[in-house]
Order: structure tokens, then C-alpha cells, then sequence
């Protein structure tokens, strides 16, 4: 881990790009967010990374010759050795060499990572799995992705592709997925597919609460209505929530009988409706793992929210492409803004 110096965290996501300066205790000093704006193509959006980067340059005053890395958080596949985004759906992207891009235009060492692992490093140095070596970090939100921390190192896999929970099979031909495949979990429990199931369901129930709240309109129906729905007592909701805590279960359960992890952290929009889909997913956890590990289980929220990516970036940049040694790690002072231990 550096021991002097600043570092900068860059989200990089389908709506939004994120970006914070920070010190060597992953203290935010300056920020900015902007809008993706990915439709305007892949040079314009590299250009607004480009300006976040100066803007929080600036907004700091720290000299440039102070800031030691770059961390990018971005979607994938990526290859993390070349520094490459080889597809982006979020932003039809395919073979953007970004690390290289960013690093000669700033002279700056820079770092790239899948936003899921960004986001699990983030929380286990620095939120929820912080005190534990292996942490399992799942973000469910538009999609569901996952990201795994194993003896404190981010594990990528052969292809840098480890930890595509939200493709693992919960129902064999089941619901079609958007990676064309079908019966994956996100095509069940991700916001998007909550909305869609609850679309589709609204049809055939009238006089479900969900409705109102859409204004009567089935395509204003979103994560968000049916989060409120539930909450005002819609039955036919409840149900849904039930059901995705379920398959969510069954993801999990895969996960945790592979890895034994010390603890799964989640993150993401949909963990707003926490009380709604909570109570099942642990309860299908429990019977399809060994009691020794579900006896044991910890499954809890991530506690960085919005900052997860791009704290978790700017960790992957301090600690050189996170290989965090756990010696300077300990002696590290972290922010106690961000320690919940």
C-alpha cells in the first residue's frame, strides 16, 4: 500500500460517471459526478472522465505530482492485464483500451477493475467485510454481478470473468436473460426483472396497488413502484419480493457451498427493499448449504452505498491493482468514516 501521496477512484457506469480524490486513508478530499451520456460515443465519454479527473484535481488543489494512481471501476469483461474493456453492454463499448488511454494523458499509474470486484474490495478493506479475509460482495440492481475477495486479494479467474453470480441457473429453461441464456438469477431477482415480472403480473390483477401508484400505466412500473407497493400491502407484490428473495437464496447458497466465505456483503439499489426479501433468501440459504457452514452464515448489507465503486477503486489504485499486503494494510490509518467495526 502507498505510504505518501493521494490517489483517484473513477466509477464508470451506464448513467453516471463517479470520481473522488482521495488521501492515503481513503479519506474523500474533492468529488464530481456527470452524467455517462454513452450514446454520445466512446471518445466523448472518455473526454468527461478526462474532465472529473481534472475537476477534482482542482477542487483539491493537491499537485499533480502528489496523486501515485488511477483506479477505474468499470462493467465488463475486461482484460485487467492490457487494461482493456473488451465489451461493455451499458455502453457499447468493445476493445477500449482505457487504462492506456487515461495513463498517457495524465502520466499518471492507473489501474483497472470490474466494477463488482472494485466494489467488493471497497467493502472489505472499508465497510461491511472489513475485519474478514474472504468476503463474497453481490451487487443486485439493473443486473446482478459479484465480486470475490479471497486471503484479502481480489480473485479475477483465468479470464478475469470470476464471480458472474447473476448467471448461475436458478430455473432450468426457465425466464430468458438479456446474455441470452435462460433460467439465470438475473432474469429473477434483478430490478429490472422485478419490474418486468410485476409488469407482466399487473396484467392479469387490476386491482393490484401497483397500478395506482403507475399512474394505471403497466410500462411506468418500476423497481421503485413495486418497492412501495409492497410496503403499502400490496399481496400481489409481497409475493414477487418473496419469490426473488428465494432465487436470490439459491444463488447465494451456490456461492457459499463453493467458497465457505466469511461473510456476503450486498450491495445495490435493490437493497432498499432489504425487509421485503431478506427473510427468504436466508431461509433458502440455510437448506441447501451444509449446517456447518449456514449455521455460521453472516449475509448482511454493504454499508458504503453509492460510494462502494469508487472507494473501492481508489483502494485498487493505493494498493497498486489490489494486492493489498496485509502487514502495511494494518498499519494503514483508515478513515473512521468508513469503519463500521
Amino acid at each position: 500500500m502507498k505510504e505518501h501521496g493521494y490517489v483517484i477512484g473513477i466509477d464508470l457506469g451506464g448513467t453516471k460517471i463517479a470520481t473522488a480524490l482521495c488521501d492515503n486513508a481513503c479519506n474523500i478530499i474533492a468529488r464530481v459526478k456527470v452524467n455517462t451520456e454513452a450514446e454520445e460515443g466512446e471518445q466523448e465519454v472518455i473526454r468527461r472522465i478526462g474532465d472529473s479527473i481534472r475537476q477534482v484535481i482542482e477542487i483539491s488543489g493537491v499537485p499533480v505530482k502528489q496523486i501515485s494512481g488511477i483506479g477505474i471501476s468499470s462493467p465488463g469483461p475486461l482484460s485487467i492485464e492490457k487494461g482493456t474493456i473488451i465489451y461493455a453492454a451499458l455502453l457499447g463499448w468493445r476493445n477500449v483500451a482505457i487504462r492506456e488511454l487515461i495513463q498517457q494523458e495524465f502520466n499518471i499509474a492507473t489501474y483497472l477493475e470490474n466494477d463488482a470486484n472494485a466494489a467488493a474490495y471497497g467493502e472489505t478493506l472499508l465497510g461491511a467485510g472489513r475485519g474478514f479475509s474472504n468476503v463474497v460482495y453481490i451487487t443486485v440492481s439493473t443486473g446482478i454481478g459479484s465480486g470475490l475477495v479471497i486471503n484479502r486479494q481480489i480473485h479475477r479467474g483465468k479470464h478475469d470473468a470470476a464471480g458472474e453470480l447473476g448467471h448461475i441457473c436458478v430455473e432450468l429453461n426457465g425466464r430468458k436473460c438479456s446474455c441470452g441464456n435462460r433460467g439465470c438469477l438475473q432474469a429473477y431477482a434483478s430490478g429490472t426483472a422485478i419490474a418486468q415480472i410485476a409488469r407482466e403480473r399487473a396484467l392479469c390483477q387490476k386491482e393490484s396497488r401497483i397500478l395506482s401508484l403507475a399512474d394505471g400505466k403497466i410500462e411506468s412500473i418500476d423497481c421503485l413502484t413495486v418497492e412501495k407497493a409492497a410496503y403499502e400491502g400490496d399481496s400481489l407484490v409481497k409475493e414477487l419480493w418473496h419469490e426473488a428473495g428465494v432465487s436470490l437464496g439459491q444463488g447465494i447458497s451456490i456461492i457459499m457451498q463453493m467458497l465457505d466465505p466469511d461473510i456476503v456483503v450486498i450491495g445495490g439499489g435493490v437493497t432498499k427493499a432489504w425487509k421485503l426479501f431478506y427473510e427468504p433468501m436466508v431461509r433458502v440459504v440455510g437448506q441447501q448449504t451444509y449446517k456447518l457452514i449456514s449455521d455460521d452464515m453472516l449475509i448482511v448489507p454493504a454499508q458504503l452505498g453509492e460510494d462502494s465503486g469508487v472507494l473501492g477503486a481508489a483502494m485498487i489504485a493505493l494498493t497498486e491493482g489490489g494486492k493489498c499486503q496485509e502487514s502495511l494494510f494494518l498499519q494503514q490509518k483508515i478513515s473512521m468514516k468508513y469503519c463500521f467495526r
